[in-house]
């Protein structure tokens, strides 16, 4: 696949063009995925729909919309509708994200459910080899992006935030005893081990310095923002609880345990991004003037359900900016991390400039 993502470059109209993930081509997994999940079913499976091509990244790395049918039997009723299909090359990389997904329905928390893990080849890949050899396949609920939840219902969007910020918090505050060790614990000196000291030494000396208490480790999503959310149209609003009630966040693929704050960070750098993915110049202009208040107010709403820590938080906007402006420079070792695989695809080299600002403004305080 050679899909790509237009970025628009600072302060002009240039369009930088970001290639999405490459992929197998469907034939080479498509055949066995089918076989997988008939087994699975007792029944004989095929596409219905798709597997197409997702728009964007939203979905996260090698996922695809689709939906099965089968010609002999109903299928049962969690397996009808819309589905995703992810696909890996490493059997962790799937496992991790069904036991945060399986996690969350054991809490109560707003996420896809998660119907099977199937095995599609023993064979491990050889170098730089592309293959599908296990694949994860969930339920789509029937919701609508939270971006155009708010974009619609500018009126709402306060509520909506509010929800979007209580639900990160909510899953912050389960108790992740019982987790399945497939779903990794970061290790801070490891990742900073990982980037190039003789490029980014000041930056590494400034975080190393930040000495930061033990802390309790949370099941953290890893990439939560309003791209991953959805929520019910407005109809429903009144049988779900109202605007920035029943948010269900998709993607787990980055899930982890860390402290807290790491994931908050991880949503903040991401309304600090955001004006830089935005298609034209008036849309990232509008966007700048914003952020702040958004990344305020998800910041309120977050506090009123759990605390967390200012001075850890400083710290780990430093650690998101610093790993991403290692990620753009080629100055950061993927060689063994277990999280390389759900990045799949580079990054906008547009956004190096404003990483180092968020970078710096962490060091000032």
């Amino acid at each position: 696949m050679t899909r790509a993502t237009e970025v628009r470059r600072t302060g002009g109209a240039d369009v930088e063009l970001v290639p999405l993930p490459p992929a197998p081509p469907f034939d080479s997994w498509t055949p066995a995925l089918l076989d997988a999940l008939s087994a699975s079913l007792g029944r004989r499976v095929r596409f219905a729909r798709g597997p197409d091509e997702p728009e964007g990244r939203a979905l996260g790395p090698w996922a695809f919309p689709s939906a099965l049918e089968t010609a002999d039997a109903e299928l049962p009723p969690a397996w009808t509708g819309s589905l995703v299909v992810r696909i890996a090359d490493r059997e962790a990389e799937v496992r991790r994200e069904d036991a945060a997904l399986r996690f969350a329905a054991a809490h109560g928390l707003g996420a896809p459910t998660a119907l099977a893990c199937v095995e599609l080849d023993d064979t491990p890949p050889a170098g730089d080899e592309l293959r599908a050899t296990h694949a994860l396949v969930t339920a789509v609920p029937d919701l609508v992006p939270l971006p155009d939840l708010i974009g619609y219902n500018l009126k709402y969007a306060d509520d909506l935030l509010g929800g979007f910020a209580r639900a990160h918090a909510t899953l912050h505050e389960c108790d992740p005893h019982g987790l399945d060790e497939v779903v990794p614990v970061l290790s801070v000196a490891d990742e900073l081990a990982r980037i190039d000291g003789t490029r980014f030494g000041v930056e590494l000396a400034w975080l190393r310095a930040q000495t930061l208490p033990p802390t309790r480790l949370v099941l953290c999503h890893g990439g939560y923002q309003p791209m991953c959310v959805s929520g019910p149209p407005p109809g429903r609003w009144e049988d779900t609880g109202g605007p920035g009630s029943g948010l269900v966040a998709g993607n787990w693929n980055g899930a982890l345990l860390a402290p807290r704050e790491y994931d908050i960070a991880m949503t903040l750098t991401a309304f600090w991004m955001a004006p830089f993915f935005a298609p034209n110049r008036s849309e990232r202009t509008a966007f700048k003037l914003i952020r702040n208040t958004l990344s305020n107010r998800y910041r309120l709403e977050y506090a009123a359900v759990a605390p967390f820590d200012a001075g850890a938080l400083r710290f780990w906007l430093g650690f998101h900016a610093l790993r991403g402006m290692a990620r753009l420079a080629d100055a950061y070792d993927y060689d063994g991390s277990r999280f390389a695989a759900p990045e799949r695809g580079g990054l906008p080299s547009v956004i190096a400039p404003e990483l180092g600002r968020l970078f710096k403004m962490q060091q000032r305080g």
